[in-house]
């Protein structure tokens, strides 16, 4: 199941959310803090201008949190639950991606660290591709953290349809 959730009414989720990396292992960790600050507060500070979507599996699993960069063009972030099922976060992100599609989405897109491959195949299962385009920012264990951007376009499930 998805819901919309509201940064103000739902803060007792959204914090949970924030604290689900906690249980990663390091190297994820690291890679988390590049593009904000390891703080709670910051961390909801940077969501009230986000659509949020909770997914659900009984509790809170998952929270896909949407910025509009230009018109129609969405940048997606994904919290997940440690141990969560990919198959309930492929559901609730496949529908997402639909929904905003339907609603004249031209293009979505994420960052995702070389070397977390379970996101990567994530994106793959929802007909994302990664499109050529990486960024190379921020370090783990010394290491530069390659960023590859995927992202899916109206076009993408056109085709996919078609098949």
């Amino acid at each position: 199941m998805i819901k919309r959730l509201d940064p103000i009414t739902d803060e007792s989720l959204l914090r949970t959310a924030f604290e689900w990396d906690a249980k990663y292992p390091s190297w994820f960790k690291q890679s988390s803090t590049v593009f904000g600050a390891n703080d709670v507060n910051v961390f909801l500070d940077r969501l009230r201008d986000c659509i949020l979507i909770g997914i659900f599996d009984s509790e809170l699993v998952g929270l896909l949190i949407l910025k509009q960069v230009i018109p129609h063009h969405f940048e997606a972030d994904l919290c997940a639950k440690r141990g969560t099922d990919l198959n309930v976060l492929t559901k609730g992100v496949y529908q997402v991606i639909r929904d905003f599609l339907k609603m004249g989405m031209q293009e979505g897109f994420c960052l995702v660290a070389e070397k977390n491959l379970a996101i990567r195949k994530l994106c793959g299962n929802m007909g994302m591709t990664h499109d050529g385009c990486c960024v190379f920012k921020g370090t783990y264990r010394n290491r530069v953290i390659k960023w590859m951007r995927y992202s899916i376009k109206p076009e993408a499930v056109q085709i996919e349809q078609a098949a």
